[in-house]
């Protein structure tokens, strides 16, 4: 299982957020960039990733895009994940002023054993999004005559 869990705030930058979020847990957030996601804010460890990202991302046509189009009104974005549910870990972002939690998301994931060290979410792989995704009958044809 991978835990998930996502905090969001406009009350601080992206580089005040990992400022903040590093003097409460005690980590390094080293700044990266990429075409994708601008300028972000990232620390791993064996315990997980705790990653500070602006809402606001490069997109393909020139203007921003939201990198979570769900919460528009938030700026900046903590996201955690961790291999089990920390629950102190999950305590400590709370103590930040202007900053809420937004979503929580359990993964399961399994092992590949052709891939050996790759793993598949299983959460995600059988949720079927405005009709993408893949479904857990991908590749069988349902109902209707000659479909078998």
């Amino acid at each position: 299982m991978t835990d998930h869990h996502t905090y969001g705030t406009s009350a601080h930058s992206a580089n005040a957020l990992a400022r903040l979020i590093a003097d409460r847990l005690g980590l390094l957030l080293t700044e990266r960039e990429s075409d994708y996601r601008g300028v972000y804010y990232r620390a791993d460890g064996p315990d997980g990733r705790i990653e500070v990202q602006p809402n606001l991302v490069p997109g393909d046509d020139g203007e921003d895009d939201l990198y979570d189009p769900v919460h528009p009104a938030i700026r900046v974005l903590l996201l955690t994940t961790t291999p089990t549910p920390d629950a102190a870990l999950q305590a400590r972002p709370g103590s930040i002023e202007g900053l809420v939690h937004l979503n929580h998301e359990p993964w399961w994931t399994a092992r590949s054993p052709v891939a050996g060290m790759a793993e598949v979410d299983l959460a995600r792989s059988t949720r079927v999004r405005g009709g993408g995704g893949i479904s857990p009958c991908q590749g069988r044809r349902s109902g209707g005559r000659g479909s078998g």
